[in-house]
């Protein structure tokens, strides 16, 4: 199959190594296109999204990469958008102000009532207990419910390209530990969810991140919701959601196979300066 990849990150965020080892690598493994895709600043303090005062020298930067390298392959300005609700997402007029080519929406932050105060659902296990027992009294499928139900407002809100890491809350749910995925709260809060992202058109990836990295066994989204994304014709493309350089296509030919096993045989990828579907 032709490979891309719009998901990858670099030091500009929480990743590793210049953008442009990113597009050589690319060149070797001959990608046809590849999207840059850096954490968007946040106003909420953290230790890996990109520096407010770094966003120019990112976009100068990757539209050099882009001018130096158009006669051997395609690179695209993207951005990972944090949907955090009253505060920001990837609809915001700032990000109209940029030349992003395509934007990836996701949800990482969640808000604990009565303390202002944003925990992430992907930073250990720790954290993913807090977020539910500060934010959620405890119960599991209330968080789980809005959790989806932000995916829901940004896809309606916002209208990113690509929804990235669909299920990210199952990172540290190891053996059902918060939450099941058959249970019929959790199910139905997937089903409304893949039902919006349905009616705005939107691109929900498979993500390998999560594998390669080690910290599950299963890609983002699950393969009980890839069929669910087949059924409801919902288009697919597969990144690596890359932090270091070797990552880059990391485990893209057991996706792709995993994809064809659910009677999915093509992805859609940005080429051309369009959203086209390129066969897998």
């Amino acid at each position: 199959m032709d490979l891309f990849n719009y998901h990858m990150h670099n030091h500009y965020c929480d990743g590793k190594g210049e953008p442009e080892d990113y597009v050589k690598r690319a060149i070797e493994l001959g990608f046809k296109a590849i999207g840059f895709s850096s954490h968007a600043p946040v106003a909420i303090p953290n230790e890996w999204t990109m520096k407010q005062e770094d966003l120019s020298k990112y976009v100068e930067e990757i539209l050099g990469l882009k001018e130096k390298y158009k006669d051997k392959i395609e690179i695209y300005l993207g951005l990972e958008i944090d949907y955090i609700k009253s505060i920001m997402g990837p609809g915001d007029e700032i990000y109209k102000t940029i030349s992003l080519d395509y934007c990836i929406g996701s949800v990482h932050f969640m808000p604990i009532k009565d303390t202002g105060e944003y925990l992430t659902v992907d930073y250990n296990e720790d954290e993913l207990r807090a977020i539910i027992e500060k934010g959620y009294d405890g119960d599991s499928y209330k968080f789980v419910e809005a959790y989806y139900g932000f995916i829901r407002e940004m896809a309606e809100s916002s209208k990113p390209d690509i929804i990235g890491h669909l299920d990210l809350i199952k990172k540290f749910n190891k053996k059902n530990l918060f939450f099941k995925e058959d249970n019929p709260k959790y199910v139905e809060q997937v089903e409304k969810t893949l039902k919006v992202i349905k009616e705005n058109d939107l691109i929900v990836e498979v993500n390998t991140g999560g594998v390669t990295r080690g910290y599950i066994s299963e890609y983002y989204p699950s393969e009980w919701i890839i069929k669910r994304c087949k059924e409801l014709d919902i288009p697919m493309n597969i990144n690596s959601d890359a932090h270091v350089v070797d990552n880059l296509a990391g485990c893209f030919k057991e996706a792709a196979n995993q994809l064809k096993e659910n009677e999915i045989t093509e992805q859609k990828v940005l080429l051309g300066h369009n959203w086209v579907y390129s066969k897998l």
